[in-house]
């Protein structure tokens, strides 16, 4: 009894890592990217995310600046333009890193 309880679980084991070596076969068959690039995509797609959200930050303050001028009559109001140096130097070096 103790003997067929220790068979099926050598059993069960065996089927367990022959299952396993065979899905990361296919796995590794079937990838369409290796990991670097998968990685290197991913941070890509970050990078453009920031980029465009710091975009629509800055398109949206003078959207509002100048709907702001418009409504005070007057030109010079609010008259620091949107820092678009922002865009090349305090998220230029910003990275998301991706677990490997």
């Amino acid at each position: 009894m103790i003997m067929r309880a220790i068979k099926r679980v050598v059993d069960f084991g065996a089927g367990v890592a022959i299952g396993a070596v065979a899905g990361a076969g296919v796995a590794y068959l079937a990838a369409p990217k290796s990991g670097a690039d998968l990685r290197k995509e991913g941070q890509d797609l970050v990078d453009s995310a920031i980029h465009a959200g710091e975009r629509a930050r800055i398109d949206r303050e003078t959207e509002l600046r100048d709907k702001f001028r418009v409504q005070v009559d007057r030109r010079d109001a609010l008259a620091a333009p949107a820092d678009e140096s922002e865009l090349t130097t305090e998220y230029a070096n910003t990275t998301v890193p991706f677990p490997s």
